[in-house]
C-alpha cells in the first residue's frame, strides 16, 4: 500500500486531471493532507453561480478506516447543514467526480443516462463515490496558523474583545452540534440535545472565514469547525455527555488563544493533574493549568469561564445556555471603554490585527 504522501500526490494528480477538462474549473493545488486523506482547492468560474467562487475537494486515502471516516463526515455535515459555524457541504453542477466514467459504482450517480460510454470497470483515474466530499472554501487559515502568526509577530496577548468573539463562535458551533437541525438556536429543553461530539476539536480543525455582516462579527472573522471524520454520538451514562465533552474542548482552544500558544497539554479531562481554583465562592479542579494563576491583562470573567469549561469533573462545567448568555453579553456590552480604552481593545486595532495575522507568512 502506498504511503500517505504518495497517495496525497496521486490525489493531486487525479483531481488536476478531472478538473482541467472543463473551463468552469481551475485547479489551484493541494492545501493539506493528513492521516486519512487530502484536500485540494478548486476555483469555480460559472457566471450563473456567483455564490461559489472556490471550493475544496476532500478525498479519503486507501487506508483502513479512511472511507468510513469520510462517510461519517458526510453524514454529520448533511445533518449540520445551515449551521454557519460549521463547514458546509457544497453541490457543484457538472461535477466531474459524479461522471459515471469516473466512478466505481455508477448506480450512485444522479444522471448516468446523460453520459455516453460509462466506464465503471476501468481502474484508470477512478474514484469511488464514498471517497470524497466537496466543501466550501474558508479564506483565512486555521487557528493554529493564527496563533503561530501572532507569535512570529511578537504579540504577547490577544485583545479581550477578540477572545470573547472567538469564544462566542465556538459556543455557537457547540449549539449547532447539540441541535443540528435548529440553525444554532438553542432549544428550551436541554434533554432534547443530541449526544454529538466532534471528538477531534483542536486548533487545526478550526478555520477563520470572512466575517458575516452582523453584530457578532463586526471586527473579527467567523470561526468554523471542520473535519467531522471522528465525530460520533454516545450515551453519557455516568460519564460526560457529548455537549460537556465539546465544552471541555472549546475550553482548551480558548486556553491556547489566551496563552498565544498552540501546545496542547491535555487531550481530555484528567483529575490527577488538575489544579484547584476558586470561582463563585466554591473551589473546583480544572485542567486549565496554563492560565492559573491568571495572566495579567486578560478579563478575569473570561479566564474563570474557560477554567470552568476545563473542569476535570464534567458536572462542574457550565451549561451551553449559561455560556451563550455570558459570552453574548460580553460581546455586545464590553466596548473598548470597558477596558479603559486600552489601545488593543479598539475596533480598528482588532480588525487590523486579525487581517494582518492571517496574511503573515509562516516562519
Amino acid at each position: 500500500m502506498a504511503s500517505a504522501k504518495k497517495q496525497a500526490e496521486d490525489h493531486r494528480d487525479l483531481l488536476q486531471k478531472f478538473f482541467s477538462d472543463d473551463p468552469q474549473f481551475n485547479f489551484q493545488g493541494q492545501v493539506a493532507h493528513g492521516s486519512y486523506g487530502s484536500t485540494c482547492h478548486i476555483q469555480y468560474n460559472n457566471p450563473e453561480r456567483q455564490d461559489i467562487k472556490d471550493f475544496l475537494v476532500k478525498m479519503a486515502f486507501d487506508l483502513e478506516g479512511a472511507r468510513d471516516a469520510m462517510i461519517r463526515e458526510r453524514e454529520y455535515l448533511q445533518r449540520l447543514r445551515g449551521n454557519r459555524h460549521v463547514v458546509q457541504l457544497v453541490d457543484i453542477p457538472d461535477n466531474p467526480l459524479e461522471d459515471p466514467k469516473n466512478v466505481k459504482d455508477p448506480k450512485n450517480v444522479k444522471d448516468p443516462k446523460n453520459v455516453k460510454n460509462p466506464n465503471p470497470d476501468s481502474n484508470d483515474w477512478i474514484v469511488h463515490p464514498d471517497d470524497w466530499i466537496i466543501l466550501e472554501w474558508i479564506d483565512h487559515g486555521t487557528l493554529a496558523q493564527f496563533i503561530t502568526a501572532a507569535k512570529i509577530s511578537g504579540i504577547p496577548r490577544l485583545p479581550n474583545r477578540l477572545l470573547w468573539r472567538f469564544f462566542l463562535c465556538l459556543i455557537r458551533a457547540c449549539v449547532a452540534m447539540a441541535w443540528p437541525d435548529n440553525r444554532e438556536v438553542m432549544k428550551k429543553n436541554a434533554q432534547e440535545a443530541s449526544e454529538l461530539m466532534h471528538n477531534d476539536l483542536h486548533l487545526r480543525n478550526i478555520l477563520l472565514g470572512e466575517p458575516p455582516m452582523d453584530l457578532e462579527h463586526e471586527i473579527t472573522p467567523i470561526l468554523k469547525l471542520i473535519d467531522f471524520g471522528l465525530a460520533g454520538e454516545w450515551p453519557a451514562l455516568d460519564a460526560a455527555n457529548g455537549m460537556q465533552l465539546n465544552i471541555f474542548d472549546i475550553g482548551m482552544v480558548m486556553e491556547a488563544l489566551i496563552c498565544v500558544s498552540s501546545n496542547r497539554l491535555f487531550r481530555q479531562a484528567d483529575e490527577e493533574t488538575a489544579v484547584e481554583f476558586k470561582t463563585g465562592g466554591r473551589v473546583i479542579k480544572t485542567n486549565a493549568k496554563r492560565i492559573i494563576p491568571h495572566p495579567r491583562g486578560v478579563d478575569v470573567n473570561l479566564l474563570e469561564l474557560v477554567c470552568t469549561c476545563m473542569a476535570s469533573d464534567h458536572n462542574n462545567r457550565p451549561t451551553l445556555r449559561s455560556l451563550l448568555r455570558t459570552c453574548l453579553t460580553a460581546v455586545t456590552t464590553r466596548t473598548a471603554a470597558y477596558y479603559n480604552h486600552d489601545f488593543i481593545e479598539r475596533d480598528s486595532y482588532i480588525s487590523d490585527l486579525w487581517k494582518r495575522l492571517t496574511t503573515t507568512p509562516a516562519a
